[in-house]
């Protein structure tokens, strides 16, 4: 019902398909992140704000309750992470955090063992559901298994080495 709802309504933003997404028991892709160190940072981040207490763009800060020490400045975090104001687009992730909160969790592109610590924080600490699903794009070994991902291209190499010698 909420499937044929979005269709015909088009026009939904992203976290708006948050309930199409559990209606077909779907898990999220928390917008591309590919490592375990990355959600964690910038959920601490978010959650903590110690960027505010720093006076200058250049002063390091410490992003708390991490597994590991780690200082960063505010000309390191992202321009929506230093924006203080209440944009359009800041309400649009905050609604977008939302939406991975009420999912039933992240996928993950890494292996486990490479951030054992940050994965396991991230489901223990911050009480977040994640799978770790690996690159990918290891599952294909040989070069025409990896050439036959993505859509079909529509010109031929014949055509391509046309244009790249006019």
């Amino acid at each position: 019902m909420m499937a044929k709802k979005a269709v015909e309504g088009g026009g939904s933003s992203y976290s708006d398909l948050n309930p199409l997404i559990r209606e077909l028991s779907s898990y999220r892709d928390p917008e591309g992140e590919l490592s375990f160190f990355a959600l964690c940072a910038s959920e601490n981040v978010r959650l903590y704000n110690p960027h505010r207490e720093v006076s200058s763009d250049d002063k390091p800060f410490l992003v708390p309750d991490l597994p590991h020490q780690i200082s960063l400045t505010k000309m390191q975090l992202s321009p929506e992470e230093q924006d203080e104001s209440e944009s359009d687009f800041t309400k649009l992730r905050i609604r977008m955090k939302e939406s991975e909160l009420s999912s039933y969790g992240v996928i993950v592109n890494n292996f486990y063992k490479l951030e054992t610590e940050y994965a396991d924080y991230y489901k223990n600490v911050l009480k977040r559901r994640l799978w770790h699903i690996g690159p990918v794009s290891l599952c294909n070994r040989e070069i025409e298994d990896k050439a036959q991902r993505g859509k079909e291209p529509s010109i031929d190499e014949h055509e391509c080495l046309k244009i790249k010698t006019a």
